[in-house]
């Protein structure tokens, strides 16, 4: 048991991970439920694990580095085993700014599909996660550049 929490702090000191992460890695290694558990209370008693700073650091790098809009990256989390009231929340970091910004740019990176492939743009983007209402005022908004 200790052998498994020395691994779980090293490969938790490495980057932000989220108990369900650590419960899927620990499965491989044909650990118990109690043993799991026990070993989750212990990193999250002395701070390697936390959900809230994973939740945080997840929509930050999603937003900021793959520029995923608001829906794919509740779905995300959501995928990570977070409630749709977790992932929700989460998303309160982000501000509206930022998500239109983001939006904009990967509209221009792909702008030169319009007007013949309006309909391909459109679907690429609401794979990144943005709604419908936001993709068309962005490519209005494109025009009138």
């Amino acid at each position: 048991m200790e052998e498994w929490v020395d691994q779980m702090r090293k490969w938790c000191s490495l980057q932000e991970r989220c108990s369900w992460d650590s419960r899927k890695k620990m499965r491989r290694w044909d650990a118990s439920n109690e043993q799991i558990e026990a070993v989750i209370e212990r990193l999250i008693q002395e701070n390697y694990l936390s959900d809230d700073r994973y939740l945080e650091e997840y929509v930050r790098t999603h937003a900021e580095h793959k520029r995923w809009g608001p829906h794919k990256i509740v779905s995300g989390l959501m995928a990570k085993g977070f409630s749709t009231d977790q992932a929700r929340n989460a998303l309160t970091g982000l501000s509206d700014q930022s998500v239109a910004i983001a939006l904009e740019h990967l509209a221009k990176q792909r702008s030169h599909e319009l007007p013949k492939n309006k309909e391909r743009l459109i679907r690429y983007l609401m794979g990144k996660g943005y709604g419908l209402g936001d993709i068309l005022k962005c490519l209005s908004s494109l025009k009138h550049h």
